[in-house]
């Protein structure tokens, strides 16, 4: 964790202050940094406890203060000054790329699902009004459905022949071998993932192959995979050069990332007749 605690804390908590909902702190976001900031981010640990001590040099070159000591005015005028690089002190970081990156972590951490160790009981989400989706009565639950399982074979399962064989069972793949099957072909689809229940691809919008911010939800698993780039670099599954697509059954099409929609019965009312 960020040993420069006091000046982290009144950082995220200008940049998230209290209104009449918790600030950054007690929404649960120094929780989550910590864990965030764990084993593997090392580096970015670093940065941002570098960025806190440079913060504090700034704070008294400008103001003669500590950064506790400051008004919340002074504050916000020190945040936005390193945030357009207007610095009179020497910084060894990007002063802009720092208060930048602390902005998206505490935006994470106080957003993201209190899973992730911030967003204490979902209050933020209750302040923008969002309620985490449940099935509508009479809806398909796809996280329960075990019917399609028996249409997974073994390698002793496999027939000697077959018409058609459709490598990749997402979007593209698994549409095309829906429509041959149905055709009366015989059909056999690799899929190198694996089948994953809704329950296991909807919970964090934060973890798939679109956002791979804190990790992905489909595989492949992160040791043992990675792709060689032509500098020679190996890249894991997670990283954004990796190029990962979904690896499930169905692919992409069952996993909402990158902008994370959500849809409600209202997005499908028709505006007018």
């Amino acid at each position: 964790m960020i040993q420069a605690i006091s000046t982290l804390t009144c950082l995220i908590n200008r940049i998230i202050p209290e209104d009449e909902f918790p600030n950054a702190e007690n929404n649960g976001v120094l929780v989550y940094l910590a864990r965030f900031l764990g084993p593997g981010k090392e580096s970015l640990r670093q940065n941002l406890e570098l960025g806190c001590q440079l913060t504090e040099q700034e704070s008294s070159v400008t103001f003669g203060q500590t950064v506790a000591e400051l008004t919340d005015q002074q504050l916000d005028g020190l945040i936005t000054q390193i945030q357009l690089g207007q610095v009179r002190t020497s910084w060894t970081i990007d002063p802009q790329q720092f208060i930048e990156q602390l902005i998206a972590l505490t935006a994470d951490g106080y957003y993201s699902d209190p899973e992730n160790g911030g967003n204490r009981d979902g209050l933020s989400w209750r302040m923008m009004g969002f309620e985490r989706g449940q099935l509508a009565p009479g809806s398909h639950n796809f996280a329960n459905e075990n019917i399609l399982q028996q249409h997974i074979v073994t390698w002793r399962m496999v027939a000697d022949e077959y018409e058609t064989i459709v490598i990749g069972a997402g979007a593209g793949g698994g549409i095309a071998a829906g429509v041959l099957a149905e055709a009366g072909q015989t059909v056999l689809v690799i899929e190198r993932g694996h089948w994953l229940p809704t329950a296991a691809l909807s919970r964090d919008h934060l973890r798939n192959h679109r956002l791979s911010r804190h990790g992905h939800n489909t595989g492949p698993d992160l040791e043992g995979n990675p792709r060689e780039v032509l500098d020679g670099q190996l890249v894991p599954p997670h990283h954004g050069a990796y190029q990962n697509n979904a690896m499930t059954v169905g692919g992409g099409t069952r996993v909402y990332g990158a902008q994370a929609w959500r849809f409600h019965p209202k997005d499908f009312q028709m505006a007018s007749v």
